[in-house]
């Protein structure tokens, strides 16, 4: 059910992004254009530039959140 109201925030967004170029789509592109850039996003998973180094650091300092 969760997956389901992914796709509806999704296919919103899409809606919202062809009407802002002034494309009037149907919603069933937008529904279409949501599921597509879901499985294209999640094909190729990399860190960030950088993001390695940075989660070293990290763990090589004591971190100190301020709780407890």
């Amino acid at each position: 059910m969760e997956n389901v109201k992914q796709y509806k925030k999704l296919e919103l967004v899409f809606q919202a992004m062809f009407l802002k170029k002034g494309i009037f789509a149907a919603l069933s592109l937008s529904i279409e254009a949501g599921q597509k850039f879901r499985t294209l996003s999640t094909e190729y998973i990399r860190l960030y530039d950088g993001a390695k180094q940075l989660l070293q650091f990290k763990c090589e300092k004591p971190i100190h959140l301020g709780v407890g």
